[in-house]
């Protein structure tokens, strides 16, 4: 349970966000990193959504695999086939070893309807194992959760930022008609969020929407579904691709450039001093959120209501 959402503001940038609330048996963390950068010479940002051990295997292979001289490191296409049989070996890892543990037999065990002993006997597989065995295969039951993974992936193409869904369901990634993407449990509401950003801009414009406006819709769409959503929660996480850099902001200047989006939804900052606020923390390195945050109060509408909206006290203001 999660949301990541992957934006593209033009031919040259775009950015990917995500929650950091991660779930264990009976309880819940918001210490959950969900997004990777894999090294390979073009930016390259992937988020995962799912169940979070599975999902930190699959990011230890992607890193491990792209370290490796024979991994592709250009060409996209390459790169992607590489990290979506990467994710899918996984799965297959997953479902061989539940296979195993269940009734001693493998997935080709059950591609064949029988499994071979080690004296070269064939046992054929009753019908109520193969009913089972299709469960586990095809993700339902108690392999549901282990198996329901996800990814989008952020990359710089030659011609411009794109976006791709990579499915552990699915070996072939698919590429987004969208400027945008989101996946998880929270991605009704933060597609919701993005979809009105970008209705505004006549067909000719989407490709080239304003950074700064596009960012704080990229923050307020986590942030939404972590008030609405099952699952989501914590900290926004964010990476931005500008050419060919990676900038990551500090947790500190996510938090507050969240904070700041909100207060301007709510009425109690004027867009000029977001878009300010913004540039410092977000689409520059290394931001001082501390200045930032000390000129936000100078020109707050109502302090007391700023900061007790921020603190989930009901004002009655509408959003």
């Amino acid at each position: 349970m999660t949301v990541i959402s992957a934006i593209r503001f033009n031919n040259n940038s775009g950015a990917i966000s995500s929650d950091e609330q991660g779930s264990y048996h009976i309880r819940k963390t918001d210490i959950v990193s969900k997004l990777t950068t894999v090294p390979v010479n073009i930016p390259l940002i992937i988020g995962g959504s799912g169940a979070s051990n599975v999902l930190y295997e699959i990011k230890k292979r992607v890193i491990k695999s792209a370290a490796n001289t024979e991994f592709p490191k250009k060409d996209t296409n390459e790169i992607l086939r590489a990290v979506s049989q990467i994710i899918n070996n996984t799965r297959e890892d997953f479902v061989n070893s539940i296979l195993n543990a269940s009734y001693h037999i493998d997935l080709i065990d059950f591609q064949r309807g029988y499994r071979v002993l080690k004296n070269g006997t064939s046992i054929q597989l009753n019908s109520e194992v193969m009913k089972d065995a299709h469960n586990i295969v095809s993700g339902r039951g108690q392999t549901q959760q282990l198996l329901s993974n996800s990814f989008l992936c952020l990359m710089k193409e030659s011609e411009k930022p794109e976006i791709y869904v990579l499915d552990m369901s699915c070996n072939k990634p698919y590429v987004s008609a969208r400027p945008y993407e989101v996946i998880g449990s929270g991605a009704d509401m933060a597609d919701i969020v993005l979809s009105d950003f970008f209705r505004v801009y006549k067909d000719d414009e989407r490709d080239n929407v304003n950074e700064n406006d596009g960012m704080a819709a990229l923050l307020y769409s986590t942030w939404k579904a972590s008030v609405v959503n099952i699952g989501v929660g914590g900290a926004p996480q964010l990476k931005y691709i500008k050419g060919n850099k990676i900038i990551k902001p500090s947790e500190d200047c996510r938090r507050l450039a969240t904070e700041i989006v909100v207060s301007e939804r709510a009425g109690y900052i004027d867009r000029s001093l977001r878009k300010t606020a913004l540039e410092e923390l977000v689409f520059k390195e290394g931001g001082n959120d501390s200045t930032v945050e000390d000129e936000l109060w100078n020109h707050v509408s109502d302090k007391r209501l700023c900061s007790r909206h921020l603190r989930g006290y009901r004002n009655n203001k509408i959003e």
